[in-house]
């Protein structure tokens, strides 16, 4: 059982609760971190990068009347000039997917609100996947027998000495790869995919193109970089970890001829060098993933953003205020950090 599920078990539905707990919310200013807004028919490899449609527009309509929904410029400027943050609020996405502009743009419209959206430049207008959503199909279409070969054989080749996943359960291997350097793990899945059925792996694009992208721009919504290859960071050396970070600006910039001002960290993880390398490379501030509220002592490059997906938002089948008003109240008292 999930923490949030405990959670609506033990908190009722009641206006007083939701009005203390925005209360305590409402301290700083609040940026909300989301990947992906699906539709019912489609699935992604973590039910925790997901928000369905209904519930992202229900969670709008929520934010609407009890936020100041700003652009995430604006909360940084405030940061930055001392001006107040309370009850301010800004939506993040990470990585570019395309129902950011199929699914999540229309509802953004619909009510007048600002995002914005970190780009892993590499990705954006070609049929290239992450490797752990190619790993997530690849480990359900490969044979185990053929599986457990290909695991020693790489494990000696490649001098891996730790203990590999006994099984092809797709989370033990995500967290094992995770591990090592993002080279190693993209390397991985590519020879994985060699002994795999043909087509394991959808062929569509399931990243936006640049012409979405400069369309969206032209809506007033802002975009930031996020790697050009979402690579974990502290794990690459410190020459490919600035070209990562300089390279993603400089190709986001030239395809909507607009400036970018920040940056987010792939899976949040960052050393003090890596927060060094975004500040050197001219990026106004950087988000991390660790929960809180931005304050005024808050440090820009390492700004907390508060995860949303369906399990905050749901509640039975529907959307529950009070407990994600319960949800935000806790997650913003944290004061964790967003070093790797």
């Amino acid at each position: 059982m999930t923490w949030s599920s405990q959670l609506k078990k033990l908190i009722p539905e009641t206006t007083l609760i939701s009005s203390a707990a925005l209360a305590v919310a409402g301290r700083g200013a609040t940026i909300f971190m989301f990947h992906r807004v699906l539709r019912s028919s489609e699935a992604c490899y973590d039910a925790e990068m997901v928000t369905s449609a209904d519930l992202f527009h229900d969670f709008m309509q929520w934010l609407s009347q009890e936020y100041d929904i700003v652009p995430l410029a604006e909360i940084t400027t405030r940061l930055r000039s001392g001006r107040p943050l309370r009850r301010l609020c800004s939506l993040t996405f990470d990585d570019g997917w395309m129902d950011n502009y199929t699914t999540a743009f229309p509802l953004l419209r619909q009510f007048g609100v600002s995002a914005t959206i970190f780009l892993a430049s590499a990705f954006i207008g070609t049929t290239r996947r992450l490797w752990q959503e190619k790993l997530w199909y690849l480990l359900r279409s490969v044979p185990m027998d053929s599986f457990s070969e290909f695991v020693q054989n790489w494990q000696a080749q490649n001098e891996i000495v730790d203990y590999a996943p006994a099984t092809s359960n797709f989370t033990a291997w995500r967290k094992f790869l995770m591990r090592l350097a993002s080279q190693r793990a993209e390397d991985f899945v590519a020879n994985l995919q060699a002994i795999t059925p043909a087509k394991a792996v959808p062929p569509e694009p399931v990243f936006m193109n640049w012409d979405q992208v400069r369309e969206m721009r032209q809506a007033e919504i802002e975009f930031g970089a996020h790697t050009v290859n979402h690579v974990l960071l502290p794990a690459a050396e410190a020459v490919a970890v600035q070209a990562e970070i300089e390279q993603s600006r400089s190709e986001i910039e030239r395809q909507i001829n607009h400036r970018i001002a920040g940056f987010a960290y792939p899976w949040g993880a960052l050393t003090p060098a890596v927060r060094e390398s975004v500040s050197r490379a001219g990026f106004e501030y950087a988000a991390g993933v660790q929960p809180g509220l931005v304050r005024p002592k808050s440090d820009p490059f390492l700004l907390p953003r508060i995860a949303i997906s369906d399990s905050v938002l749901r509640y039975g089948n529907t959307f529950s205020s009070t407990h994600t008003a319960v949800y935000v109240a806790v997650k913003s008292l944290s004061r964790g950090t967003s070093e790797y």
